[in-house]
């Protein structure tokens, strides 16, 4: 079995967040950027041929089992949830997120020092919490 984050489908959608990335001025006065993938980019890479792309990354992400999950509903309310995940190489735990709707996207940002009821533990990765929240600010963008 291949390792998660180096399958060719997985690894097709790392390598495309790379090149859609944008970035946004954090203050007008300030110089720092941060590097963000717009939601709706997001949604189109994975609803794009029937949801084909999310489909293969699931398979992917679980092999050699099928998915449990279906695609419509993570295309639907845990898009950037999955990006996440499969950005920090924990795309199996989309199946923990999708059972409670206080982790779907409508929920992010997640604050880093009050972690959401619900959210998964990670016997390999005490770190997963605080992990998760540093990277999803790469796909979830304050409004202003």
């Amino acid at each position: 079995m291949a390792e998660p984050g180096r399958h060719s489908a997985i690894q097709g959608f790392l390598d495309w967040v790379r090149r859609s990335q944008v970035y946004a001025v954090l203050e007008p006065t300030a110089q720092e950027r941060r590097a963000f993938v717009p939601i709706q980019k997001l949604e189109s890479y994975f609803t794009e041929r029937g949801c084909q792309r999310l489909i293969e990354i699931l398979d992917a992400v679980f092999l050699p089992e099928d998915p449990p999950l279906y695609a419509e509903n993570i295309a639907s309310r845990y898009t950037a949830v999955f990006s996440i995940l499969l950005h920090i190489n924990k795309g199996r735990y989309i199946r923990d997120f999708t059972n409670h709707a206080a982790l779907s996207d409508a929920r992010l940002p997640f604050d880093p020092d009050d972690p959401p009821p619900k959210f998964p533990a990670s016997t390999e990765d005490p770190n997963f919490f605080s992990r998760f929240c540093d990277e999803q600010w790469k796909f979830c963008v304050p409004t202003f």
